[in-house]
């Protein structure tokens, strides 16, 4: 079997893509938090707080994009009077970077006896990329760290299938 995945840096991707859209005539506006939006008409009014400058301005638009992640649902509220039905369910995948563990650049699959996977990939030439778990989170994802009963997890996944042993001692960063 052969298992592939890409890899991307996630903040160069966001760029990218902003750049892209703002070519196609968006208003791109880091640094700006959404206090209120309403829908008036064809367009929606937002409120904004400009964290830089800490002003407000309020902007109208066809066209309203909520890409705040595991935050949309605080967004939603913000937006819409009612309720949200459509609430996010959050899930925690945890990961756990090590030195480069093996030669080469391919990756692993690992099927562990509970019936998920875990991947071990390289990451960032010198690195090996461990992970993910998955768990059911609530609360504000700002808080969302991997737990030690995480790293053993990841760490005794891939001790059953690699010659070197791993331990929690062994990352050199992790992140949810």
């Amino acid at each position: 079997l052969h298992y592939y995945d890409c890899q991307t840096d996630d903040s160069r991707l966001v760029m990218v893509n902003a750049i892209a859209a703002h070519r196609q005539g968006a208003i791109i506006l880091p640094r700006h938090q959404v206090l209120a939006g309403r829908r008036s008409g064809a367009h929606w009014e937002v409120t904004l707080l400009d964290r830089i400058r800490n002003q407000e301005k309020t902007l109208s638009c066809r066209v309203l994009v909520n890409a705040a992640g595991p935050w949309a649902d605080s967004v939603n509220q913000l937006l819409y009077a009612k309720p949200v039905n459509n609430r996010l369910h959050l899930v925690k995948g945890s990961h756990m970077v090590i030195k480069k563990m093996y030669a080469g650049d391919h990756a692993y699959l690992l099927q562990h006896q509970d019936n998920r996977v875990v991947f071990v990939l390289p990451y960032e030439q010198d690195y090996t990329l461990i992970g993910t778990t998955d768990i059911a989170f609530s609360g504000d994802p700002n808080t969302a760290v991997i737990t030690e009963e995480e790293k053993d997890y990841l760490c005794g996944v891939v001790n059953q299938y690699f010659k070197t042993s791993i331990s929690a001692a062994d990352s050199v960063w992790d992140f949810s």
